[in-house]
């Protein structure tokens, strides 16, 4: 009979670690899968932002070039329409290349990101837990 209560509350014991663990594995997904979106997320905006800054500096670099081009060429519109074309040229060279680079590139990266073991925000902090 001792033994019987004793396997009992034994059961109840394992029962009742099982649940907690379960529950602790719950919370760390949680806490991985929002260490990985925040890295995620903020790559994004980093992009974003650079990108609009870069399309800023490329477009008065683009007007600079025009005006400079102008008396050579025979006038704004010839030089603007030059440039154009060659920004259309540029386009299509994208285009008919996205796969090798935009699809894989980033494909690439979110995968590293979502399936690396480390989500740490940089290396140096990488470094400095394993120590």
């Amino acid at each position: 009979m001792f033994s019987s209560d004793h396997n009992v509350s034994s059961l109840k014991e394992l029962l009742s670690e099982t649940k907690e663990y379960v529950e602790l594995q719950a919370d760390y997904a949680r806490v991985d899968l929002t260490g990985r979106l925040t890295k995620l997320f903020s790559a994004i905006i980093l992009f974003a932002v650079l990108l609009l800054l870069a399309l800023i500096v490329v477009l008065a670099l683009t007007c600079c070039l025009a005006f400079w081009l102008a008396p050579h060429m025979g006038g704004l519109t010839a030089t603007f329409a030059i440039i154009a074309g060659i920004y259309f040229i540029v386009m299509v060279w994208i285009f008919a290349c996205r796969r090798k680079i935009i699809t894989l590139r980033v494909s690439r990266f979110i995968g590293k990101i979502l399936l690396s073991k480390d989500i740490s925000l940089s290396k140096k902090t990488s470094d400095n837990t394993n120590k």
